[in-house]
């Protein structure tokens, strides 16, 4: 079905005036390997004696990606904060579990519920959906165990989308590990935007939800679009370029809501963000904040609630 919707565009595309497609026409990814690695996607948000330096950070970059951190480490070595992305709080039988979006958040349950001789008996694969997932459980060498059909939809989702990035050399986490890495051997002070409670596991073994559902429906279509998008994404970051993450679908915020069973989480963290944002902005000197890429723009996105009196915004180069 995707790929009867990208051929249908194509058509469309081929059809337009050469001048309109040589405007729209991205460069292709032996092109983009080519050009010179620039400043990450980055805007400054300035007030009367304070700033805070917003850089785009995207989700999954190929490891080991080489990016041009100059101007970046150089803002943090006299920075008065780094801003990291947000950080879970899980908690088993209230014993806490901290772990940084994107490591334990999203590993855990996978690791965690294997072989779990507690789990309840579920129908964890939809009718509707359980050729297509056994087909792609197969292709990512998930096995598909008995422990496994344990396991609800959410879970499976999860494991599914790290699998097939993984799988493709991709990395999640880097960028802000060297970031957080760099600003504590220099002594300056990390935040993180402020945590959320997953108050137990229960969703992995509660009963089925819609929620759940819908977090293995996004993964699937996301493997099935493969990692080509999500590469060249991190590759065009890497050389100042924001157009093409903006233009990413992600199964992440799908499987968070089943997680955190919270419908407006992305909303919720995006306010999260904000309100820490402003929090520096309210001291003087300046900060550094790494906001994941599709939280920047748009009517609902960090830099448009921050506009109000005496605050400037400047973007570094044009959005491309």
């Amino acid at each position: 079905m995707h790929r009867a919707i990208l051929a249908a565009l194509a058509a469309v595309a081929c059809s337009l005036p050469v001048s309109a497609q040589e405007q729209e026409t991205p460069p292709v990814m032996e092109e983009l390997i080519a050009m010179p690695l620039q400043t990450p996607p980055w805007w400054t948000v300035k007030d009367a004696d304070s700033e805070v330096h917003i850089v785009a950070l995207p989700a999954w970059t190929p490891a080991g990606m080489e990016w041009d951190d100059t101007l970046l480490f150089e803002k943090i070595k006299d920075a008065r904060m780094v801003i990291l992305p947000r950080k879970p709080l899980i908690s088993v039988n209230d014993r806490p579990l901290p772990g940084r979006i994107g490591f334990n958040m999203w590993a855990l349950p996978v690791v965690a519920m294997r072989g779990w001789g507690q789990l309840k008996e579920l129908q964890t694969k939809p009718p509707e959906i359980a050729p297509e997932l056994i087909a792609r459980l197969k292709e990512l060498g998930i096995e598909d165990d008995e422990d496994d059909d344990k396991l609800n939809p959410t879970a499976r989702g999860i494991s599914v989308w790290f699998k097939t990035h993984e799988r493709a050399g991709l990395a999640r986490g880097e960028i802000e590990q060297q970031v957080e890495d760099f600003a504590e051997e220099h002594e300056i002070k990390v935040s993180e935007i402020p945590t959320y409670k997953i108050s137990s596991l229960d969703w992995v073994i509660a009963q089925t939800r819609p929620a759940d559902t819908a977090c293995l429906v996004a993964a699937l279509d996301e493997a099935e679009l493969g990692s080509d998008e999500v590469r060249y994404a991190a590759l065009a970051w890497a050389r100042g370029r924001m157009k093409p993450l903006q233009q990413l679908k992600s199964s992440e915020i799908p499987c968070a809501m089943a997680i955190t069973e919270r419908k407006d989480f992305a909303r919720s963290t995006i306010a999260d963000e904000v309100g820490l944002l402003r929090q520096a902005l309210r001291q003087k000197g300046h900060s550094v904040a790494l906001i994941p890429a599709d939280h920047i723009l748009g009517d609902q996105g960090v830099l448009k609630r921050l506009e109000g009196r005496n605050i400037k915004i400047e973007a570094l180069q044009e959005t491309q």
